[in-house]
Formats: structure tokens, sequence, C-alpha cells
């Protein structure tokens, strides 16, 4: 695991990760291409978000940002998590 202190390479590592690109996040979400676009340029994406993306996309990441801090997670305790939301 890696840390970065640039919270827009924290943005875009976590969209790297999921290997698929703003229009298709937006289709599958509903959010708008917008949307996406600037949780890619300046603001971290909402743990709501992010999960949407978790659900729709299959993708099971190791660690998940919550807030300006990553908080390591296995896929189990974020399968759980995100049944809470």
């Amino acid at each position: 695991m890696f840390l970065l202190d640039n919270i827009h390479k924290r943005v875009r590592i976590i969209f790297d990760l999921l290997d698929i690109s703003v229009a298709e996040i937006a289709s599958l979400t509903g959010y708008s291409k917008n949307k996406i676009s600037s949780y890619m340029d300046d603001t971290l994406p909402t743990v709501e978000f992010l999960f949407a993306m978790v659900e729709y996309c299959h993708v099971k990441p190791d660690f998940i940002f919550l807030g300006q801090e990553p908080v390591f997670m296995t896929t189990a305790e974020i399968e759980k998590y995100a049944l809470t939301i």
C-alpha cells in the first residue's frame, strides 16, 4: 500500500484502480460526467459514490479514502461497511 500527499493524485489513483472511463462511470452510476470529472480534478469522491462504483463496477479495492486520509480496509471490511450506508 502507499500514501500520496497530493489529494488530486489520491482521487486519480482510485479512478485508475477502477480502470474505467468517466463516461462508463456516469452510465453505471447515474452521476453526470461533469460531477465525476470534478471528483477527479479537485475534490475527493464521497464514500457513497465510491461504494456505488464498487457495486456497479464489481471493483474490490483494498483501501478507500475517508475524508483527507486513506483508511485501509480488507475487501470483507469494505463489503460490510457498504451494507451500512
